[in-house]
This record gives C-alpha cells, structure tokens and sequence, in this order.
C-alpha cells in the first residue's frame, strides 16, 4: 500500500497522485508489494533461486536456468486498512486569505476541518478515512520462458508494477486535498537470456508500459466567493437591491445611496476588499451600525460542494537486464537492473458544481452559480501528467544449506529520489480563465529494500517457506507526507509453499502480513489559486506563481495501517 495509500502521495488535484493488475501498495514509492507468489512465500528474497518462469521479472538471466518451456499464473487478494486521526488540518481562509498557517494549527484563528470547529458551517464531517481502501483488491500476472536453443532463452512477462486505490469519502476532514485516487499499470516485457556456461547467464528485456488514473478532489467552494465580485461592476443596483431584501430592507436611502457610489466607483481590487470585509464578517466601512445585520450576508452557500476529476491514459517504455553468476549447483549470485519508466498520460479535467448553491445576494451578482462557474471560475479542460516508476539495482543470493534447507538474501536500492514533483499540466487553455498547472512537492529521497527467506523441503513434492522483508519509506518527513502518499517503513513477514502436482505441474500459496509503521503528515500546500487570474495584463499568466488547488495545511496521524496478502500461483511445464 505505501500509504495509508500511490505515490500517487497539500490541496491540489496532483496530489492525487497513483483493476485487476493493479492494487493499492506503494512499495518503494510506486511499486507492489508482491508480484508473484513462489516469491511471496519468501517475502520476495528469492530474486536468485530462479525456479519459475517469474524469475523474468526478478532477473531475466535466471531463464537459462529453466528447464522446458514454462508458464507461471500468480493471482493474488490484497485486503488492507488504515485509521486516520486529525490533529489539526486548517485550509486557507474564505475572503482575505488568512496568512500560512505554519507548522502549527491555531483552531481560534484558523477554520480547522474537524467537527470540533463547525464554525463556519461546512458539510459533515468524517473523523477518519473509514473504508480507505476497497475490501479486497486483486492482483494477477503472467509469466512465460521457452528455449530457443541450447544458449538463449525467450521469455514474456505481463504484469503490475505500480498503482493504487484510495476513497477517503467527499465528507472526511482532508476532503480538500484528496478524495479518492486510482492508478493501474500494466507492463508487458519481452525478454531473452544467454547462457555463455555452466557459471554465466545474461538476460534481457524491454518494457511496453500503460497506465491509467483518475483523481478526484473535493473544493473549498466558500473560496469561490472572489469570483463572483466581477458581476458587481456590471448590476451595482441590483446587488445593492438584493442586499437590500436579505437584511429585509434595513439598509436607509441614504446608506443604499452610498453603497451604490462605493460599488459604480471601486476597482475590482477595491471590490474585493469592500465585499472582503462584508464577508469576512468585518461590515463595511463607514457603516458600523449594520455591522451586526451585515455581518450574515453571503454570496454562497458555506455548505455548497464541489469537485474536480482528473482522468487519464497513456504509455511508457523501459529496459532491464541481469547477470546470473553460479558457484557451484548449490549457491549463485544475481544482478539486476530495471529502468525508471515514465507513463506519459492525456486526458480531461473536469470540474463538478452542481452542488454549489449561491444566495439571492449571489444569484443577483452572477444569475446562474453553476453556469457562472463553469465558465469563469474552473472550466473544463485538457489534463496531462507524468507517472514515474523509479529505476532499481537489485543483488540476490541463493545457496543450499543442507539437502533440506534453502537460504535466500535479497537488497533492493531504489532510485526514488527520481520523484521530486507530481504535476497535472493544464495545456492547451483557449478560455479567459487561465487555470494554473497543479504541483505536488514530495521530494522524495533514495531508499532500500531488503529481504531473507528459506525453503524447506519436507518431501519430494512439498517445499514450506518463510521470509521477512524490510522496505524503507522515500517520504523523508511529515512535511511531504501526503495523503495520496502517506507513506512510512514496512515490514512484511510470509509463509508459503510449493506442491508438486506432478512431474509437469506444480502449485504456489502463500499468505503474507504487511505492517506499515504509525506516521504524522504536517503537509503544506503554499497555492490556493484564487486571484492568479486577475494579473497586471489580463493575461492570466503568472509564470512560475500560478497554480491551481485549495490550499492549507494537512495535519494527521496514520496508525494501525496493515494488509493481508493471499496469493495462488499456478505453474506449467511443456
């Protein structure tokens, strides 16, 4: 899961970022935590044993060691779980935009989403992302090896490097920076071994990759507000009239007068602090007097939603190879390399009001909310993103201890420090509305897998096996840990076995249990993308400064996060 679970790891529709080939681990920053069940058994340090035809994704030297042709079918069930406590979240305020938070939350000064603070009123609330993840996921893969004469070997593996699925429902206290999530890959990669010797092996592979991902985010639609001060300029008597009937006609002739002068005669920068103040609750100045009446007067609903989806597909390509080193008949040492791969994916942007709900004083400035939104606040629009899968060095060692015992060691270093951003591009905008392209900062770090296992042979036709692996977080500290990628370290422990129907079939199970250590995320996201638009020359492009997402500060604490793994594998020889 590497989560509470994607990589796919603030306030902002990447920040989402991560079927049947793909479930929700993020192992090593993206990748599964199993991807075939002879190697699950041993918690995956059995890269060098090269007993199936799923050595071609561990090492594709190992296919010289095989014997026929070979196809292996690993399917596996993933059920996993996770409780979130909130420790103080805080989004950007309405009007006025309230300064950054900083690395504490100050629920007297700030909006903190929890239900302790219902003030403003929001929708309700869930404490926890309860049913994060899908009861069960499952995972399937395809392996296949044939000789193609006494020296090479021809392989094809089809499998799930990297995905994830989230739903932390439209109601839980992160619901701004991350709703739900999902991501699959799928990776078909030819491959071919040479045999130089009985000591030397070669292999190699490409990889076709493609993948899809949709996102989802709820909206802080009570930032919208801003937006809606264009249509003063346009009708300040009929917004004055509006106001007028909402405070059930208080407002004297004289104070309407003045009103009117002020709106006919404000900049659009003067607009925003005029109905700024009205609506941060401070009245209008000059007008002390009705500052209690005024001071209930909105634009929109505060407990309106809103959302954004992001939906794409695209394709990648890659390498690997391996070097396989033998001893003697009993012990061997395996090198592998597999390349960092980049999915590059197109789709749309689509953004969701029908549940936005304006005042009379709202409907007089803009008429139609939902209409009005649409086409000046978020339209819809092209979408595109990188997905990266991190390259990886790979060292196993396989020996025969006693005729019975079998002992593996694997380390795994993965270059995730690759990861530095995720970014939803927004190109392509022909509107008025420029919206600003959506950056995830996760700054990831390098880091290192390492696993052990045994075999025992208890018969001819039964192998038991164990394993422990040890998998170490890239998210270097609460401040980059997102909800999309709340990862931290974990350890999986496994049993299995492997049964030899006959000469020319065998089985794999195995069962694994994945602990994912208790973590605090304290994630900032600087852009709340709510005046970007109104730049000096119209244009809507504010170079390096422009962005789109909610903004505010994710605080929570991630505990009892574990999974449960079963896996069957069928393996046949021809």
């Amino acid at each position: 899961m590497r989560s509470p679970c994607f990589s796919w790891r603030g306030s902002s529709c990447a920040a989402l970022m991560l079927s049947c080939l793909s479930p929700l681990a993020w192992s090593a920053g993206a990748e599964v935590p199993v991807i075939a069940t002879s190697s699950q058994g041993t918690s995956n340090a059995n890269s060098a044993e090269a007993r199936d035809a799923s050595v071609i994704f561990y090492n594709p030297a190992g296919m010289a060691l095989l014997h026929g042709t070979s196809v292996s079918l690993p399917f596996t069930l993933l059920a996993a779980t996770t409780d979130v406590r909130d420790t103080g979240t805080t989004r950007v305020q309405d009007v006025g935009q309230a300064p950054d938070t900083g690395t504490t939350a100050n629920c007297s000064s700030y909006d903190c989403m929890s239900a302790a603070h219902p003030d403003p009123a929001m929708p309700a609330l869930g404490p926890s992302g309860d049913g994060l993840f899908p009861a069960v996921l499952p995972l399937g893969a395809l392996f296949a090896a044939t000789p193609y004469n006494d020296m090479v070997t021809l392989g094809i593996g089809v499998f799930a490097p990297g995905g994830g699925n989230l739903n932390y429902k439209s109601n839980w206290f992160g619901r701004h920076f991350i709703d739900s999530a999902a991501i699959e890959t799928i990776n078909i990669n030819p491959s071919m071994s040479i045999r130089f010797d009985d000591k030397h092996s070669i292999g190699l592979g490409v990889s076709a990759l493609v993948g899809h991902a949709k996102f989802k985010l709820q909206i802080d639609v009570n930032k919208v507000a801003p937006y809606l001060l264009a249509g003063v300029i346009k009708t300040p008597q009929s917004v004055v009239d509006a106001l007028n009937a909402q405070l059930g006609g208080l407002l004297p002739a004289d104070v309407l007068g003045q009103v009117v002068d002020s709106l006919i005669s404000a900049t659009p920068e003067q607009l925003t602090g005029l109905l700024g103040s009205l609506l941060a609750g401070q009245g209008l100045p000059g007008l002390e007097a009705l500052n209690p009446v005024l001071s209930g007067v909105t634009l929109i609903d505060p407990s309106s939603t809103a959302s954004g989806t992001v939906e794409t597909i695209g394709f990648g390509y890659g390498w690997n190879a391996g070097y396989m080193y033998q001893f003697s008949d009993k012990t061997r040492l395996g090198i592998s390399y597999r390349s960092e791969s980049d999915i590059r994916m197109n789709g749309d942007l689509d953004w969701d009001f029908s549940g936005a709900r304006a005042s009379a004083l709202g409907q007089a400035v803009v008429g139609d909310l939902e209409d009005f939104l649409v086409k000046n606040y978020r339209p819809d629009t092209d979408a595109r993103l990188v997905f990266t899968i991190p390259a990886k060095l790979n060292v196993g060692f396989f020996t025969e201890l006693t005729d019975k015992i079998d002992f593996m060691l694997n380390y795994t270093f993965n270059k995730t420090s690759a990861i530095q951003n995720l970014t939803v591009d927004l190109p392509g905008q022909n509107v008025a509305v420029k919206q600003g392209h959506v950056v995830l900062t996760q700054n990831w770090r390098d880091s290192s897998t390492i696993a052990a296992g045994f075999n025992y042979h208890w018969s001819d036709k039964l192998t038991l096996r164990t394993g422990l692996q040890f998998d170490q977080t890239p998210v270097p500290s609460a401040q980059y840990r997102h909800p999309a990628l709340a990862d931290n370290d974990r350890w999986m422990a496994s049993f299995g076995l492997g049964y030899q129907v006959n000469r020319n079939t065998s089985v794999d199970l195995a069962y694994s249990y994945l602990y994912i250590l208790p973590s605090d995320s304290n994630f900032h996201d600087p852009c709340s993308g709510t005046y970007y638009e109104n730049d000096s020359d119209g244009s809507g492009d504010n170079g390096p400064s422009e962005c789109t997402a909610n903004g505010g500060t994710f605080r929570a604490h991630y505990y009892n996060t574990h999974a449960h793994i079963l896996g069957l594998q069928l393996n046949q020889r021809f």
